[in-house]
């Protein structure tokens, strides 16, 4: 059993000192300390603890003389002795909804602590990154929500300050910003806890919004050096996109001026991965936006790449448009495996209708011409070093090698998987495909490309599905019998055997033989 004596006495001291504006004694605060790490081993003690000793009221008398002392404009303040009673606080309220309740009343004052150690030049300096840290921690067990009336509308009550739109109340904005994983970490498991679907409405709109933006923002850093955060960012939004909210989301996080922002490519990336994994299929389907963003991306894409002129804007446009390929090809793709299985339809069912043209216009037109203006832009990286920097120097002008790679990574084969997948045992596809002149475009895209690994795979596939019981794609690709090959050397060969026996193979699956 904690020593509930020496802990008062340490607490009460604390309390003195700071009202007479001394040095806190390090015994106080070592005291403090050792007494956290106690609970954080005795969780089962604590309501001996509360009953030996009034520990929530000799906490609130030191809260708010804690703000004042580390106030900025005091270069030195009690930070050893603030975390250490943070330390104490958090471990005391784990998981208790009394212990939140009688807490509670200290929140105004932790807020304002916290808004004073993450002011200025103080969120990246490493002296304060502990107590971010461990107060983040302490706001987490504060507030979140442990089910129960009375802890949830403890929790909105707090939510409604934090989202009143002053500056100084908003204290989740800047634990968002510290460099300490364990303020972040904090944040992150307090909104998962937050985010009822009750409560989502209100978080996916300002000023809630800019939290989750800010997590957007963050991402990539997380991935690379925090896993932990990472997959804890991926489990919120997936919060969000079970309860359908993801059209909310991209729509919410638009600029006007743009055509798409950071920010949406990011939760595109985070849609994309939701929809790879078993998720629930509403009708109508929360991700029908994809198609919209995809038309959009699709024709500024076009258009900036036609336009021969620099453009600053198309990296992150491609970057987009690629996402919300994938997403269209992994719901279709969905459908396809459900269809195999006869297993219910949903709202996804009736979004690859709506791309077929079943129910609206088809996207299959803009689709071969987004690939036909990317294909012309950037033609293909032969595999030799020295060519493929001279064609992607001479298709791209003044942007860097690192930005052509990143920006056009994959783009094509991306797009010619869609087209395949949505002719998979579809002639009507086909026959759009054949209307918007993508029959020859596909053929000529069964060629290695370095910038768009298994191009070569996806054209053949497509050219399959174009082909099958469609005589007129058939009469086409007819017409364009091959020669020879063409070699790295650019001189024409023979056609090998090997490629004469799989293009006869391919004429009668073609013909259904």
């Amino acid at each position: 059993m904690v020593d509930t004596d020496a802990l008062r006495a340490a607490l009460e001291t604390a309390t003195n000192d700071l009202g007479a504006e001394r040095s806190v004694r390090s015994p106080a605060f070592a005291r403090i300390n050792d007494a956290a790490r106690y609970v954080a081993t005795h969780l089962h003690e604590r309501e001996e603890i509360e009953a030996a000793l009034p520990v929530w009221k000799l906490c609130a008398g030191l809260w708010p003389l804690l703000a004042d002392a580390l106030n900025p404009s005091v270069d030195n303040g009690p930070v050893e002795l603030a975390t250490a009673l943070a330390k104490l606080e958090r471990n005391m309220l784990a998981g208790s909804v009394s212990a939140q309740v009688d807490a509670l009343p200290s929140e105004p004052d932790i807020r304002r602590l916290i808004f004073n150690v993450t002011t200025f030049g103080r969120i990246e300096d490493p002296e304060f990154a502990e107590l971010q840290g461990v107060l983040s921690q302490l706001l987490c067990n504060l507030v979140s929500s442990r089910g129960g009336a009375e802890s949830e509308a403890l929790a909105d009550s707090v939510l409604d300050t934090w989202l009143s739109g002053r500056r100084e109340d908003d204290v989740l904005i800047r634990l968002l910003d510290s460099g300490d994983v364990r303020a972040n970490t904090g944040v992150l498991r307090l909104l998962i806890n937050l985010a009822t679907p009750a409560r989502q409405p209100r978080l996916v709109k300002p000023p809630a919004l800019q939290w989750l933006a800010r997590i957007l923002n963050r991402l990539d850093s997380w991935h690379g050096d925090s896993e932990a955060l990472f997959d804890l960012a991926v489990m919120l939004f997936a919060t969000f996109f079970t309860s359908g909210h993801q059209a909310d989301l991209y729509s919410a996080l638009a600029v006007t001026e743009e055509t798409v922002t950071p920010s949406q490519v990011t939760l595109l990336k985070l849609l994309d991965a939701y929809l790879t994994r078993p998720h629930v299929n509403p009708s109508p389907s929360p991700s029908l936006f994809v198609i919209q963003a995809w038309r959009d991306t699709a024709a500024y894409a076009a258009a900036s790449m036609r336009s021969g002129k620099d453009d600053a804007r198309l990296p992150s446009v491609l970057a987009a448009l690629v996402l919300c390929t994938e997403i269209l090809s992994t719901v279709v793709l969905a459908v396809q495996t459900r269809t195999d299985k006869k297993e219910a339809e949903g709202g996804e069912e009736a979004m690859v209708a709506s791309m077929k043209g079943r129910s609206g216009p088809s996207i299959i037109p803009q689709l071969v011409d987004v690939l036909a203006a990317t294909h012309a832009f950037l033609p293909r990286i032969k595999p030799t070093p020295t060519t493929a920097e001279e064609n992607a120097t001479a298709a791209v002008g003044q942007m860097s090698q690192r930005e052509i790679e990143h920006a056009f990574a994959n783009v094509k084969r991306d797009l010619v998987r869609l087209l395949a997948v949505l002719a998979y045992n579809d002639t009507a596809v086909g026959d759009d495909v054949r209307a918007a002149g993508g029959v020859q475009l596909v053929l000529g895209l069964c060629e290695t490309d370095e910038r768009n690994a298994y191009l070569r795979e996806h054209a053949l596939f497509a050219v399959r599905n174009l082909m099958t019981g469609n005589p007129a794609n058939q009469a086409i690709i007819a017409k364009m019998e091959p020669l020879g090959l063409v070699g790295e050397d650019g001189v024409l060969g023979p056609l090998p055997d090997k490629l004469k026996k799989s293009d006869a193979a391919a004429k009668m699956a073609g013909r259904g033989e």
